[in-house]
Formats: structure tokens, C-alpha cells, sequence
């Protein structure tokens, strides 16, 4: 019925062969309280892959396949701030390693898991010990996107299981945006772009 009122929902797209190199970085963490002390174990690798004709011919690690892990702690923090003092480890970690395999592999394409814009959950109270982190990870956001235009590279976040509701909420259904796609999509389509964030005009 969706795809009736607007067709413009569903978009074609067309198989065609690549020849490109596609970077990817993901990382991980260990986390442990002990005694009132944070404990964040966390590291990240960058990949680069490189496709010709749509066939991957090499791919090469950086740092290195197992780098070395980082370690992070902080003292006295309440359960809600050691959550997101866990996640602010790991974006750093994450975006650091991003902004160095950009800047080695000159990549055509970008891959993050995740979000390319911090999250509001992401930002600590005014007066948090965990705000300098915060405007640490804003300047590496800001660094990222800087040699990204200076690279002339494209970057994509990947997110596989989204909570929005952005597409659902628009058609009036009660269902996730991935869920709705799941049933709305077919082999070979795409949604149509939508903006980020809503357009509100100024009273």
C-alpha cells in the first residue's frame, strides 16, 4: 500500500562493477569495575580493500591485524556515567583509528560502524569530569571530516539494526524504520534520501 501512495519510496538501483579501494574500522572493548575504578581495555583496526571489476584482490591492515589495547580509567563514577564513559572509549578509539587508516590508504570510500555524527546520548551533563573526553571526541569528528574532504573520500555509516523511526513515523506504522524495509524493499531497491534530521523552521 506504501509503495502505491509513493512510489518514489522505493528506488531501483543498478548492478554495475567497481573498481575501487573501500577502508572499514571497527573496534572493541573489555570493561570491569573494581573498588570504585572504571576499568576500559578497548582497540581498533582499520582495513583497506581493494576491488577490481567488484572482485576483491588484496586487503591490508592498519595498525596492524592485532594492535596493541589501549587502556583507560577513571575513579567515582556513578552507573550512568561509567556507561558512557565505556562508549566515549570507544568512539575515541574507533575515530582515532579511522582518522590515521584514512590518512595512510587515501581510501575512495569510507566505511564506520555506526553513526557519523555523535549521538545525543553520547553527551555528558554540564559539570560531568567526562565532559573534556566528550569535546576530545568532538575534535577527532571535526578531524575526520576535515581529511575526509581533503582525501576527497566518501564516508558511509553503517548501522545494521537502527531504533529510528523516521520513514514508519511518516506513513503512520508503529515499527522500526530496518523493519518496515524489510518488508517494503525488494532485491535490487534502496529508500529514497531523506534528510538526517528534520527541517524545523525558526518561529
Amino acid at each position: 500500500v506504501a509503495r502505491v501512495a509513493d512510489p518514489s519510496l522505493a528506488v531501483p538501483v543498478r548492478r554495475m562493477p567497481v573498481s575501487l579501494s573501500v577502508c572499514a574500522v571497527d573496534g572493541g572493548l573489555l570493561a570491569q569495575r573494581m573498588h570504585g575504578a572504571d576499568i576500559v581495555v578497548s582497540r581498533s583496526v582499520g582495513v583497506n580493500f581493494i576491488y577490481q571489476e567488484s572482485i576483491l584482490k588484496s586487503f591490508t591492515y592498519h595498525p596492524g591485524k592485532s594492535p596493541e589495547p589501549a587502556l583507560e580509567l577513571k575513579n567515582s563514577l556513578d552507573e550512568h556515567e561509567a556507561n558512557l564513559f565505556r562508549s566515549l572509549v570507544r568512539l575515541k578509539s574507533e575515530l582515532g583509528c579511522a582518522i590515521a587508516t584514512m590518512d595512510h590508504f587515501s581510501p575512495d570510500l569510507f566505511l564506520m560502524d555506526g553513526s557519523l555524527l555523535p549521538l545525543p546520548c553520547d553527551r555528558p551533563e554540564d559539570g560531568s569530569e567526562l565532559l573534556p573526553m566528550y569535546n576530545e571526541l568532538l575534535a577527532l569528528y571535526s578531524s575526520l571530516f576535515s581529511i575526509s574532504k581533503e582525501k576527497k573520500c566518501m564516508m558511509c555509516g553503517v548501522i545494521k539494526d537502527s531504533r529510528a523511526r523516521k520513514l514508519s513515523d511518516e506513513l503512520g506504522l508503529p515499527c522500526s524504520d530496518t523493519l518496515l524495509c524489510g518488508y517494503l524493499l525488494k532485491e535490487g531497491e534502496r529508500t529514497k534520501a531523506m534528510p538526517y534530521f528534520a527541517d524545523k523552521k525558526a518561529p
